[in-house]
């Protein structure tokens, strides 16, 4: 992600706490609540953002980082619309809804994607991505229309195969580091011995470069 957009996004996060607290601190009334939310919003849009760009920078997951980005942004401009206007806007916050859950769900397959693992364990990964699509589509359908009773059980369980999914991916990935020494055998500027581990730094014993070697 480039230094200028994490700056602005953070500095958008820090005056929108600002405004939420100030607004928190004076007399609270209808006008006070919208800006609460308002900067609630803002601050949800731009979490996400940040959570969506490091798969974008690195060129990962094609064009799914930024479907989210565009997803959280047309979301929470929509859902902001929703707070301040007065009539109609019940289609205001399904549509804002149902793009803030596609973001939320590319955010959390964007963060998955940073993650190294091992070949044998890339399938769990792939698992989650597909559960987390399962729950999008099954709350968006709900929010347009309310589901059957055995959608809601569908969705249960898969909440909770994605959370487990979730969970374990962060703990796989230090398998990475369980591999034996002898997986990495040659130093790939001069290509004398240098022995070492995946997406550990290791120094050349030869002409002394340091490298490091990542799955993706």
């Amino acid at each position: 992600m480039p230094t200028w957009f994490r700056r602005i996004l953070l500095i958008a996060i820090g005056v929108n706490a600002a405004m939420g607290v100030s607004t928190l601190l004076g007399d609270f009334g209808e006008t006070q609540g919208k800006i609460l939310a308002t900067s609630l919003f803002v601050t949800g849009a731009a979490a996400l953002g940040l959570a969506t760009t490091g798969a974008r920078t690195h060129g990962r997951l094609w064009v799914i980082p930024i479907t989210g980005i565009a997803s959280s942004v047309a979301g929470f401009t929509f859902l902001i619309a929703a707070v301040w206007e007065t009539s109609g806007i019940d289609w205001l916050w399904r549509f804002g809804v149902s793009l803030v859950i596609v973001a939320t769900a590319v955010a959390l397959v964007s963060l998955l994607s940073g993650v190294v693992l091992a070949d044998k364990y890339r399938p769990i990964r792939r698992a989650a991505y597909l559960l987390a699509f399962i729950c999008a589509s099954i709350l968006i359908a709900a929010v347009w229309d309310r589901p059957a009773r055995e959608w809601g059980r569908i969705l249960g369980i898969a909440f909770v195969l994605l959370a487990a999914a979730t969970a374990a991916v962060p703990i796989l990935a230090r398998a990475v580091d369980d591999s034996p020494a002898e997986a990495l055998r040659h130093c790939p500027f001069c290509g004398e011995s240098a022995a070492g581990r995946l997406s550990q730094t290791i120094t050349c014993p030869a002409c002394g470069r340091l490298f490091r070697v990542v799955e993706r």
